[in-house]
């Protein structure tokens, strides 16, 4: 059973995972943070110091998440390609709700935080496994033909972070997303 303590990290951590996708990184402070979750300053930096120590745990629990869920599906025996699939199709509900997402704010983190650089490259090396992984299981399964799993992840991943970027300049429609998706599905058959 959770502590009051769990839950009022949990309550923080929610709120300012929404307010940094709305926001930024930059433009959150503790003060938002404290106002919006009803708490004392004791109260907050009881638990947190900083929005960057808030952030970093935001971006540990993502990554944990991340493993874990990899983990439950192959304990499942969920299908590499459909896995997969399952991804492309999440991240491609970025593109369409980006304030829901903290995506934008990771690279604001980054480049205000210079010490915090080794847990960025960290995130999007992690993300590059995961979608490897899913790309090998989905050719041990026969569902892809794929000669080098990291690269084809490797540009999976960056294709996908640039279409987020670009998206605020270059809004993408549900169809051209559709594209995207066969593109990736078509390189790795």
């Amino acid at each position: 059973m959770s502590t009051r303590g769990d839950l009022t990290r949990l309550k923080i951590l929610d709120t300012a995972r929404a307010l940094f996708a709305e926001k930024g990184y930059a433009a959150v402070a503790m003060e938002d943070i404290r106002i919006q979750c009803g708490l004392s300053r004791g109260g907050l930096y009881r638990h947190f110091s900083s929005t960057k120590e808030i952030f970093t745990r935001l971006i540990e629990t993502e990554q944990n998440n991340a493993f874990s869920a990899l983990d439950k599906a192959m304990k499942n025996g969920i299908p590499g390609a459909l896995m997969l699939n399952a991804f492309l199709r999440s991240r491609i509900k970025h593109l369409f709700n980006p304030k829901e997402y903290i995506d934008n704010a990771v690279n604001e983190f980054a480049a205000s935080c210079p010490e915090c650089h080794a847990l960025i490259v960290k995130r999007a090396e992690n993300s590059v496994d995961i979608v490897a992984e899913m790309i090998r299981l989905g050719c041990e399964q026969g569902a892809y033909s794929c000669e080098n799993c990291r690269a084809a992840a490797l540009h999976i991943i960056c294709l996908l972070e640039g279409l987020a970027k670009h998206n605020a300049l270059i809004p993408m429609t549900a169809q051209e997303t559709k594209k995207q998706l066969e593109i990736i599905e078509n390189m790795l058959k």
